[in-house]
């Protein structure tokens, strides 16, 4: 007996839109598909996406292919895996599929998913991974830190791990807005301000752990970004451009360290160059500093300037 298709009417679709424009629908094609749906949904606050024409681009997900279509009907590209557990080490196939996207307007339809815990844990990262890299390509980047807002402006505490970016989101007053604590999607709009979407850690699919829950449909404008360090006071330090963008570059790499294990050494360079050219982007618009924190100091005091 085959799969039971569910009838195009009754197919739940969400979606989210970044601040660069791009729109993205995921869709599920099977009863089967449905309970990853809203795993996902619950873990990125993902929203009824609004009745739309036709989108141009369809991605199409399985347990072992990848396939981009569109609507034309003369382009086709497909990357079959064999075993899911490649794909983790070698993004090669997703690389390739992002190079197949031009479109703001993508369609992402989930034909087969596993329904164990690391299917879904492989299928998600898929997900998350060919999202980010598609950011990247239009002048974006994730980045392993917190985002938290005042006011309408967004701050960035980036920082390896254990390099306090949990600790002084949670010690934050409760005029300010933690919208994560780990990772974080930073795009350009069209006029070429940089705003900051909370995003998933990667291969993060549980949704019995609130605290994992990020609500991607939420960006802020990026008034800086701070560094973070211990040290004997609370203080903010000056960096040049130079150290900012060799940093900021390292904690990206965190994000997407599958990547760094394509077996095709040209893929990884034109994937670092890219970011490189988009972090020192952000890094002539954005300031970026060193967070000197202590555990007891009121470390928040030092950034009303940064959000006004």
């Amino acid at each position: 007996m085959g799969v039971i298709q569910i009838p195009q009417r009754c197919l739940p679709v969400l979606g989210f839109r970044l601040a660069n424009d791009c729109r993205w629908r995921l869709t599920a094609t099977t009863p089967q598909t449905i309970p990853f749906l809203q795993r996902i949904a619950a873990l990125m606050g993902l929203e009824q996406a609004h009745p739309s024409p036709e989108p141009s681009t369809i991605v199409r997900l399985t347990d072992r292919n990848l396939s981009v279509s569109r609507s034309s009907g003369t382009w086709r590209f497909e990357e079959h895996v064999k075993d899911p557990a490649e794909l983790i080490q070698n993004t090669l196939a997703v690389s390739r599929l992002v190079s197949a996207i031009s479109d703001d307007t993508v369609e992402i339809q989930l034909c087969q998913v596993s329904a164990s815990r690391t299917g879904q844990t492989f299928a998600a990262w898929r997900l998350s991974l060919l999202i980010a890299l598609h950011a990247i390509v239009r002048g974006g980047f994730v980045l392993h830190g917190a985002l938290v807002a005042k006011e309408g402006q967004g701050l960035i505490f980036a920082g390896w791990s254990g390099a306090g970016k949990t600790t002084a989101s949670s010690r934050l007053p409760g005029d300010w807005n933690v919208l994560t604590d780990d990772t974080v999607l930073v795009v350009p709009d069209r006029s070429g301000r940089y705003w900051a979407h909370p995003w998933p850690r990667p291969g993060t699919t549980s949704i019995e752990r609130p605290a994992f829950r990020v609500n991607v449909n939420k960006p802020v404008v990026i008034s800086a970004i701070f560094l973070l360090e211990k040290g004997p006071i609370d203080n903010i330090l000056s960096l040049g451009g130079a150290d900012a963008v060799c940093r900021l570059i390292e904690l990206a790499e965190q994000q997407l360290f599958a990547r760094n294990s394509a077996p095709c050494p040209r893929v990884i360079r034109n994937w670092r160059l890219k970011e490189f050219e988009n972090i020192q982007s952000v890094v002539k618009q954005v300031p970026v500093r060193r967070l000197q924190l202590t555990l007891s100091g009121s470390f928040w005091d030092l950034l009303g300037d940064w959000c006004s």
